[in-house]
């Protein structure tokens, strides 16, 4: 009983391990399309500046279509790895 207890435990710590690694890329997508990108196109300006400029042309910000898409990669896997048998 032992060995399978040992393996399923593998399993599940491979599994956290794969979503947090995937959920910290999904944080650094984020950070390049709401932070860095807009700070490298406009050197000088924050973000928040950027950002406040876009809105002024009647362009918006990225809405939150942006943050969900990247957002379901992560909690579909965490909700997934919980199904492992």
């Amino acid at each position: 009983m032992k060995p399978r207890s040992a393996h399923r435990r593998t399993r599940v710590l491979a599994a956290l391990v794969g979503v947090v690694v995937v959920t910290l890329y999904a944080v650094v997508a984020l950070l390049q399309i709401l932070v860095w990108n807009p700070e490298a196109a406009v050197p000088g300006l924050t973000a928040a500046e950027v950002w406040r400029e876009v809105g002024t042309a009647s362009q918006g910000p990225p809405n939150v279509s942006v943050v969900a898409v990247i957002a379901a990669v992560p909690c579909s896997r965490s909700f997934s790895a919980g199904s492992w048998r």
